[in-house]
């Protein structure tokens, strides 16, 4: 279960991707999902959903469901965003030793 209050309180002004196999694989977790989103999420299959945002995620967030193609992108626009991603190209360097 999707702690709706959680959801609502951070979609303003928030991205939302989902993976179009999600309604085939798992129609009960989408309509859950759709349920609390107050517009229609931008759908993109699912290995495109991942390219397109694993290269330029910040971070992620497991929540430990496990059913197929229930992963929900929730996307936030800063105006420093240069600035993070450069801070966390740093921080993966410094990580892996240069």
């Amino acid at each position: 279960m999707i702690p709706s209050r959680t959801l609502s309180g951070v979609l303003t002004g928030i991205f939302v991707g989902m993976a179009t196999e999600l309604g085939e694989w798992n129609p009960e977790t989408e309509a859950e999902i759709l349920e609390l989103l107050p517009f229609e999420p931008r759908r993109l299959p699912h290995a495109e959903l991942v390219e397109e945002l694993a290269t330029t995620a910040l971070a992620y967030v497991k929540t430990g469901e496990c059913s197929a193609f229930a992963s929900v992108a929730l996307v936030a626009g800063v105006s420093y965003y240069g600035e993070a991603v450069a801070h966390r190209d740093e921080l993966r360097r410094t990580a892996v030793g240069g």
